[in-house]
């Protein structure tokens, strides 16, 4: 663009220098001298008027540019201003990302270490239980169940184990290491077993196929068994059990024999009062049969096998949802809840 106007300036000195030259000649030049004279100004005119016409859309060019410049430079201090008002945005919430994933980090490495030392722990217990039984062959931890005693936080952990000579065995590993023997008596290793929710009993039973069952309830503080007395249908037997609360305990009853069998319905005890009874049924008992329970907040998700009609095998599981306020009521009043195929969740 400094060129141009150089280039321009140039021009309009040199076209005023020929304007001097194209003065009138005295009275005694020559007639022709004054026609050529004449002719040659015209050219310089018609020169000058392009190359003002040309300064005009240049100047006119530059007019544009600076504009065109203003508007760039005020949409750079737009974005100038915006930046600074986003970047605080954004260091304050990578900053509180950073915090989040930090104790994210924290609670995991925290996790890490607890499961470290349980794995270190449960396999120094298995180590002393092998030594104990002194058997060539390594004792099996079948299960280990977590039991929280006297405190949420006080977790002890129950271990069903078998020996070498195929004995099930069921132990209590204190938070130190310290193991005790519980039972080796009226287990098997179908068996269930469920801790009461404020960790001072254990229920369990030795459930087997084709065999009758009994519930044995624990007491942790009297270290005495004893058995539930339940008047159970003939033929029937416990199976899967769930506490309600640390007095009263579910299980589900069903036939103690036949292939097709898969479950049954769901009873209560009360530990305090040895009241019993059955409480949820389904409408179909043949073909929907309940199985095992799922303990949440408020509810419970009651698990049934549902039975296909012509070879009477298994073909899906049903859920069905039950409040605990559904099955106090239940039990105080005495009353049967029948569940329908329809009602699943």
């Amino acid at each position: 663009m400094k060129k141009t106007i150089i280039l321009l300036t140039m021009l309009c000195l040199l076209l005023a220098s020929c304007g001097e030259q194209a003065k009138p000649a005295e009275s005694s030049a020559p007639e022709a001298e004054s026609s050529e004279t004449a002719s040659e100004s015209l050219g310089q005119e018609e020169e000058l008027l392009a190359l003002q016409a040309e300064l005009k859309e240049a100047n006119q060019d530059l007019a544009k540019a600076n504009r065109r410049i203003s508007t760039l430079e005020a949409q750079i201090d737009s974005l100038a201003a915006r930046l600074e008002r986003l970047e605080p945005l954004k260091l304050e919430d990578l900053q509180q990302e950073a915090l989040r994933l930090t104790a994210e980090l924290e609670d995991a490495t925290a996790e890490l270490e607890e499961q470290t030392q349980l794995a270190a722990s449960l396999q120094a217990e298995v180590t002393r239980l092998e030594a104990n039984l002194g058997g060539s062959q390594p004792s099996l931890i079948l299960r280990s169940i977590p039991i929280a005693i006297d405190h949420p936080s006080n977790w002890h952990r129950l271990l069903l184990v078998q020996d070498e000579k195929f004995r099930v065995i069921l132990y209590l590993r204190y938070p130190d290491g310290e193991t005790v023997e519980i039972t080796r008596k009226n287990l098997n290793k179908d068996g269930y077993i469920a801790p009461s929710p404020d960790g001072k009993h254990i229920a369990y039973n030795n459930y087997s196929w084709e065999f009758n069952t009994l519930i044995y309830l624990y007491d942790l503080e009297t270290k005495e068994t004893r058995t539930l007395p339940t008047s159970l249908p003939e033929d029937e037997t416990p199976s899967a059990m769930c506490w309600l609360d640390s007095r009263y305990l579910l299980f589900v009853c069903q036939f103690d024999h036949g292939t097709i069998v898969q479950g049954g319905d769901v009873y209560y005890y009360d530990i305090e009062t040895d009241k019993h009874g059955k409480i949820i049924e389904t409408d179909d008992p043949g073909m929907l049969q309940i199985n095992d329970f799922h303990r949440y907040d408020d509810f419970m998700i009651l698990t049934a096998t549902q039975l296909e009609e012509e070879y009477l095998d298994p073909i899906d599981d049903k859920y069905f949802t039950v409040s605990y306020e559904q099955i106090y009521d239940l039990i105080e009043t005495g009353t049967l809840l029948t569940l329908k195929s329809e009602d699943e969740i």
